[in-house]
């Protein structure tokens, strides 16, 4: 009886060995997928045109990012923005991703 106890126990302690390794190397398989997807960030120079909001920009380049109120606050903080206001005209630095 004891001993019947013992290999059960080894056989799912083996089989928990197991999962870990086959989860384990599913997961790193999703890192370097995410790897391979993950850009650059870069920047770049835009003019505002007319009828252009920080929103607006948000819409065209901030894709990237979850919110567009992080990308607005980060154009706001690269170009010193003390509003949230814009004028045609004016050169703003963009972060874009390649």
């Amino acid at each position: 009886m004891r001993s019947r106890t013992l290999i059960i126990t080894a056989a799912i302690l083996l089989s928990a060995v197991i999962c870990i390794i086959i989860l384990s190397s599913g997961d790193s398989d999703l890192k370097r997928a995410e790897a391979s997807t993950v850009q650059q960030k870069m920047y770049t120079s835009i003019e505002v045109q007319d009828g252009d909001t920080l929103w607006s920009l948000a819409e065209t380049y901030g894709q990237r990012y979850k919110d567009y109120s992080v990308f607005i606050d980060e154009v706001c903080s690269i170009n010193k923005l003390s509003a949230d206001r814009i004028t045609a005209g004016a050169y703003l630095l963009i972060p874009v991703y390649r």
